[in-house]
């Protein structure tokens, strides 16, 4: 009788619990959900011909959601000409994701050179940050930044995964 009634128990918190897990399956991330903006870090990415700013992404929704930890993200002119692509250092799977907890703050680092240390260089100067996961887009404005490479090579920049914000 004793083993029938902790049967009992079991099932009844099962059948009580696992609606509840399923009401709290991550959903992707809306961009209406989500704010974005960018944070130079007091100057934390500067020197020796170098800069840098934290992409800073809020969760303004009431539920638990999820993003890329490593969206795509482009740096475009005002006439949404790509001038500067993202790199990853480490390898990783592009499907991995972060949850992003109800009024949470997550950022990713980008990191670039903003001289033009290749003697016949060449420099951009994006007017936009757009970041993208699937079919969703988020922009952000980029003025104020110049970010240089080779002359015959794609502009581009070293991004970091999403951290949760200290």
């Amino acid at each position: 009788m004793r083993g029938g009634k902790l049967l009992t128990g079991l099932l009844l918190t099962v059948a009580f619990v696992r609606p509840v897990w399923a009401a709290t399956k991550d959903k992707t991330c809306r961009p209406a959900d989500l704010s974005l903006h960018l944070n130079g870090g007091q100057g934390e990415f500067d020197g020796m011909s170098h800069s840098g700013t934290w992409l800073v992404f809020t969760n303004h929704g009431d539920t638990s959601c999820s993003l890329l930890r490593y969206p795509v993200i482009r740096l475009e002119d005002a006439q949404g000409r790509l001038l500067a692509k993202g790199e990853r250092k480490a390898r990783v799977d592009p499907s991995q994701t972060v949850v992003m907890a109800p009024h949470s703050t997550w950022r990713a680092s980008l990191y670039w050179v903003s001289g033009d240390v290749y003697g016949r260089g060449r420099c951009v100067s994006p007017s936009r940050a757009v970041v993208g996961w699937g079919q969703r887009r988020l922009r952000v404005g980029f003025d104020g930044h110049t970010l240089c490479g080779p002359a015959q090579e794609m502009v581009s920049f070293e991004e970091g995964g999403l951290e949760l914000s200290p």
